[in-house]
């Protein structure tokens, strides 16, 4: 027989996280939000405007490459031709900005991440099987370097009196 003072006590709870433990952990999320949205805008917090406008004017580019209309490029619309214009912009926009696969899908106007990844291993395999395609690939990707390093003109409205 066990004397009961050695008998196991029951666990004891663990101690409640100390509420300003708990306000950090929420702080530390929110900052991986702003540096997350930070990387998209640059040092310059207008910057974001700034990225927004080189991928519509690259959207409008390859809009036109394909010759299709832009509200279809950037429209749901699941036909092949579509889809091949669309899966470029996506993944010359990942290339160009070297953003993140969230990051690209928020710039881009998708929900999930992981339709960028598809959309950028699909266009890698349509290079890999076509040089045709390589080749105005790789000159989409020149323009867009040239629109990421000189970018458009903002719109009267979005510049500050």
């Amino acid at each position: 027989m066990i004397p009961a003072a050695i008998q196991a006590a029951p666990p004891a709870e663990p101690p409640a996280e100390p509420p300003m433990l708990a306000e950090l952990a929420s702080l530390r999320r929110r900052l991986a939000v702003l540096e997350a949205q930070a990387a998209v805008a640059g040092a310059n917090p207008a910057a974001g405007l700034f990225a927004r406008r080189w991928v519509d004017a690259l959207a409008s580019i390859i809009a036109e490459e394909f010759g299709i209309a832009l509200p279809d490029l950037v429209g749901a619309c699941r036909q092949r031709p579509l889809t091949r214009a669309r899966f470029t912009w996506v993944w010359a926009v990942h290339k160009i900005g070297n953003y993140s696969y969230p990051i690209t899908a928020r710039l881009t106007g998708y929900v999930d991440h992981t339709s960028v990844m598809w959309a950028a291993r699909r266009v890698e395999q349509w290079r890999a099987q076509s040089p045709d395609f390589q080749l105005v690939t790789d000159n989409l990707l020149e323009i867009g370097r040239t629109l990421r390093a000189r970018p458009p003109e903002p719109p009267a409205e979005e510049v500050a009196p």
